[in-house]
This record gives C-alpha cells, sequence and structure tokens, in this order.
C-alpha cells in the first residue's frame, strides 16, 4: 500500500500488485489484500498500464467473488466491483457498487470520485462536482488527486462550461502527464472554447503529439467504441463534443 499512498504511476501499480501478490502466499483468504489486488487489476486494465489485458480483469471478478464469500463489509472491494460492471457495460450496476462502497465508508474518496464519474456516465454530470469536491476535501493529497480534477474537468467539459472544464483539466495534466485521457479531453476543450490559437493550447497539442504517437483521432474513436469504454446512450452527446473539438484542433 506504501507505492500506492507514495503516488500513482505504472510503475508503483505494478509494484504494488507484487507486494500484495507476496503477501497472498502467506495469507491467501486475506479480505483486505484481495480486495486491493482486485482494484490494481481493474484500475491497471483501466489506464492501459503494465500490459493489463481482459484476462486481468477476469482474475479481478474471481477475486471479488471469493472476497464476497468471505467479507461483505469492505468498501474497497464495492469500489472495485463497481469499476468492473462499469467495464461489463452495466452502468447502473456501477452506480450502485459505489454507493455500497460508500454507504460502508463515507470518506472513501476513491469512491465518491468514482461515482461522480459515474454521473457524468449517466448523463448527470451537474451532480458530480459536489462529490468531486468531497473527495479533495477528504484527501486533498490522495495519489489520485490527478483523476479527481480529470473528472471534475470532464464534468464541466459535459454541461458545456469549457473555462471550467479547461482550469481542472490542466491540473490533472500537471499531476499526471502519463495518459493521454486528461490530454485529449484538455485538447478538446480549448477547441471548443475557442482557445486553440494561444501559446498554453498549442504547446499542449505539441506534446501531446510528441508523447501520444498511438493515440490519434482514430484511436480515441476506436477506444471510445468499445462498449465498455463507452455508457451508451447518456454518454455519447458528451463523447461527440469530445471528437468534435479534436477533429478541429487536428489531431
Amino acid at each position: 500500500m506504501a507505492y500506492l499512498i507514495e503516488n500513482e504511476t505504472p510503475e508503483s501499480s505494478l509494484a504494488a500488485r507484487k507486494s500484495l501478490e507476496a503477501s497472498l502466499i502467506l495469507e491467501s483468504e486475506n479480505a483486505e489484500s484481495l480486495s486491493q489486488l482486485a482494484l490494481v487489476l481493474v484500475r491497471d486494465f483501466n489506464r492501459n498500464w503494465n500490459h493489463a489485458t481482459r484476462e486481468d480483469l477476469a482474475r479481478a471478478e474471481e477475486i471479488l467473488q471469493k472476497i464476497f464469500a468471505i467479507d461483505r463489509s469492505i468498501a474497497i472491494a464495492h469500489l472495485a466491483d463497481g469499476y468492473i460492471h462499469r467495464r461489463n457495460g452495466d452502468q447502473q450496476g456501477a452506480l450502485d457498487a459505489f454507493d455500497r462502497a460508500l454507504k460502508l465508508n463515507p470518506n472513501l474518496a476513491l469512491a465518491c470520485a468514482a461515482k461522480a464519474n459515474q454521473l457524468i456516465f449517466l448523463g448527470r454530470a451537474k451532480e458530480a462536482p459536489a462529490l468531486v469536491e468531497k473527495a479533495i476535501t477528504i484527501s486533498p493529497r490522495d495519489p489520485a488527486l490527478w483523476n479527481f480534477h480529470n473528472i471534475m474537468g470532464r464534468a464541466y467539459f459535459a454541461i458545456g462550461d469549457y473555462e471550467n472544464a479547461i482550469n481542472w483539466l490542466q491540473k490533472s495534466v500537471q499531476i499526471q502527464p502519463a495518459l493521454w485521457r486528461n490530454r485529449a479531453w484538455l485538447i478538446s476543450a480549448y477547441a471548443l472554447a475557442g482557445r486553440l490559437r494561444e501559446h498554453e493550447a498549442q504547446a499542449a497539442l505539441s506534446e501531446y503529439l510528441e508523447k501520444f504517437k498511438n493515440w490519434r483521432f482514430s484511436n480515441i474513436r476506436d477506444w471510445y467504441g468499445k462498449p465498455e469504454s463507452n455508457p451508451r446512450p447518456s454518454f455519447e452527446a458528451n463523447l461527440q463534443e469530445l471528437f468534435k473539438g479534436l477533429q478541429i484542433a487536428g489531431l
């Protein structure tokens, strides 16, 4: 857990996974360790980290079944379960799982952020900022702070407030520059706000083109075309705005 508390990178996530697996060799029924491992596997898959595949997601599902047979009171297990429901296209099931996590632990910042993100997917973006603010208040130095900012930015993007979206997405990229997604939404927000010619927007676009050669418009469109990546239909209009901005930017 020290690896995950220190920061959020592919390297720290892989180190956490190895440590958790080592601990489970000694105590295979430890529900807390199993829950953390399931969460690490799911999040690696979601972020395209450490060559995570569908097999890792299936492994996380198997681990959760084992956990729930032992103990259903661990909030992190329900958080991981929510992510899996989302990846499997069950958006309401994901929201229900995040609600269960928060019922068990109202101060679980990750669950607050996950529920906010889910509300965006379900077309309820206006409800999301309050939950993200709560997550930031609970854990202002959280290793996932970049994602809290990312979710906040995407919430404002969804309601058409591109200036606020830019502000929050900039913060996300500053904290976590290793992902394409927060950068892509930022570039699209710049374009839709009519600010693409500004120096900071041009710098963001140039850096993206240099560092993310495998994530051009067609790759992003194909990625979001997967059922697990695009919780249709409530997210579709938001997604089309993302694509519109990326096309304006020439990505």
